[in-house]
């Protein structure tokens, strides 16, 4: 066995290795997931360098990297001289920038990335057995132990199930049985802990990743009974837990016609994000710094808009609760520019992708010509998950950061990676 494993390393690149063991550590150690985020892209640039093959020619996402990289060394640098403020969130923004960056020109195979992904769901399984025994009753107290605060625990936890559910779906005929498996009981009890979270908006978005693997599946596999077959198991395993709190709170909710941008506390954030912006609209007041800013730095705009300045209405808080202020907050408009350009580029992608998917392609195996049909069926439906994750929970919470940013990254490189290869010429 020992020798098995170490032939397997022998072969293996050791980008594909880092990059393996950054997932294996990504929710469960915080220290080893920095380790291995540096050792995946420096030897990356290392292998690229020898080898003289940066991954593909210079296109269009390249240059919006670079240039929200370069901008957030403006704002942070802009913080620091202009508003006396510290610059040290920006490592968060670069290191999973780097991660993407690095992974859209890292060309991988369809079994590696298969194994990958497959890595990346059973490490959240396996963390979440470690935090359902510190947080046996489940709800706000359960959390990943390297991503914390049950909110940011949640988004973690939707974007593993998108990736778990689509290679279900996928793959569900060509995996091997242990594989299966396993894949379906750490997709069920990942499901499981997203609705046991008790957050509603991540609750929300399983619902409707859920129903976008269905009809995928329908389209799929032109069965709608696999389809419904699967999405029923996975619904009803989830909620095989007692959720009546979570269940009684979203009723009340939506009887009182209470959206989740409204709940208490929630819109004062958002009222005082949006004057924050104002105060500062071309280059904010840098990453990691909403939390330095007080009463003090938005009561001139909002008399200036309103006459009067009314303090209860106005909540100064850790962080703006909101993907796009985030960016407007720390970056101003030049970054939250480059925030829509990327995602639209993302979205492009996606599409280029799919027109490319199932066409006819010349392959060698063993030096015999042989003809197969692309297949990247699974980067299309998870990078498309991962996207509305992103961009819908973002309304509520902030979605790109820490270690949900680098899962969603994971997948959004692999799709650019893919993007790459296919449209090489």
């Amino acid at each position: 066995m020992i020798s098995r494993v170490t032939n397997w390393l022998n072969v293996q690149d050791s980008r594909y290795i880092f990059l393996l063991l950054l997932l294996v550590v990504l929710p469960s150690f915080e220290a080893p997931k920095n380790l291995f985020a540096l050792l995946y892209v420096f030897s990356w640039l290392f292998i690229a360098y020898r080898e003289k093959n940066w991954g593909g020619k210079w296109r269009l996402i390249d240059t919006i990297i670079s240039f929200l990289l370069f901008g957030s060394i403006v704002v942070s640098i802009n913080a620091v001289i202009i508003h006396d403020f510290s610059a040290k969130g920006i490592t968060d923004l670069i290191r999973y920038l780097l991660i993407f960056w690095v992974l859209s020109r890292h060309i991988l195979t369809n079994k590696q990335i298969t194994i990958l992904c497959m890595v990346a769901v059973f490490s959240t399984a396996i963390s979440l057995i470690y935090s359902f025994i510190m947080c046996p009753q489940g709800g706000i107290c359960l959390e990943l132990n390297s991503v914390g605060h049950v909110n940011h625990s949640a988004i973690y936890l939707v974007i593993a199930y998108s990736i778990a559910l689509s290679l279900l779906l996928i793959n569900f005929f060509v995996l091997p049985n242990y594989q299966k498996t396993l894949l379906i009981l750490s997709t069920l009890f990942i499901a499981y802990a997203t609705v046991d979270a008790h957050s509603r908006a991540a609750s929300g978005l399983f619902f409707f990743v859920t129903l976008l693997g269905f009809f995928y599946a329908v389209v799929h596999y032109k069965n709608w009974r696999f389809g419904l077959m699967t999405v029923l198991i996975l619904i009803l395993g989830s909620y095989l837990t007692d959720v009546p709190k979570f269940t009684d709170d979203l009723i009340k909710t939506f009887k009182t016609s209470q959206s989740l941008s409204d709940v208490p506390g929630r819109k004062n954030i958002r009222n005082f994000s949006y004057y924050a912006f104002k105060t500062y609209p071309m280059l904010g007041v840098g990453f990691g710094n909403f939390n330095n800013l007080g009463h003090e730095h938005i009561k001139d705009k909002v008399i200036e808009d309103l006459g009067i300045y009314e303090k209860e209405k106005y909540a100064p808080y850790v962080h703006t609760h909101n993907v796009y202020y985030n960016f407007l907050v720390s970056g101003g408009i030049v970054m939250f520019s480059a925030f829509l350009w990327f995602f639209a580029q993302i979205i492009i992608s996606i599409w280029k992708v799919r027109k490319q998917n199932n066409r006819k392609e010349l392959r060698y195996i063993d030096n015999v010509e042989v003809i197969e049909y692309r297949d990247d069926r699974f980067l299309i439906l998870s990078s498309s998950m991962v996207v509305l994750i992103v961009l819908s929970i973002g309304f509520v919470n902030t979605t790109l950061n820490h270690e949900h940013a680098i899962l969603s990254m994971f997948v959004l490189g692999l799709l650019i990676s893919k993007d790459r290869e296919i449209n090489a010429k």
